[in-house]
């Protein structure tokens, strides 16, 4: 693919799990661009959230044909310093209590905000917080659900998102 071309053969997010990728796109991150700004710009439009607003094959590989050789001669890999943020990663100062929910054997379960840009637009998320002071074996058991969790894709189990610790 054009991706696999720009990025040295590797597929961007391939590492990934289902649920980071879902949640990478749910909020509209970007992928690292190519070096070559046309070569940028095409991949640009090819990645648009809008599939209306994506160009049409045939305009693909006419734009890839209209590329200056030496501009692309100078197309390396995605420089390395560009880390792509981690979309299961939730920092708790940006969740925003709107009321509990309930509670159960690990701990409570509250409706939160998780809404960095602080624009009250953030996507509304349920919070299980662990029980303060809880034995070892508790945290373990509350790992391997969160483990398991991870894994589910069901329309009656609610999608995990992530974590965060206290910090």
């Amino acid at each position: 693919t054009l991706l696999e071309i720009c990025f040295d053969g590797a597929v961007p997010l391939k590492e990934r799990a289902p649920a980071e990728k879902e949640r990478f796109y749910e909020k509209r991150h970007r992928l690292p661009e190519p070096a070559c700004k046309e070569l940028a710009a095409l991949v640009g439009r090819c990645l648009e959230y809008s599939p209306g607003m994506r160009p049409s094959f045939r305009t693909v590989l006419r734009d890839l044909t209209r590329l200056q050789p030496h501009a692309l001669a100078a197309v390396t890999s995605v420089p390395p310093a560009l880390p792509l943020p981690d979309p299961s990663v939730f920092q708790r100062r940006y969740l925003k209590k709107i009321r509990d929910l309930g509670e159960g054997h690990f701990g409570r379960v509250g409706l939160y905000r998780y809404d960095p840009g602080n624009d009250g637009t953030g996507e509304l998320v349920a919070v299980k917080a662990l029980k303060g002071g809880c034995s070892p074996g508790l945290v373990a058991a509350w790992r391997r659900e969160v483990a398991i969790l991870r894994t589910l894709y069901h329309e009656h189990i609610v999608k995990y998102k992530g974590c965060c610790g206290e910090q």
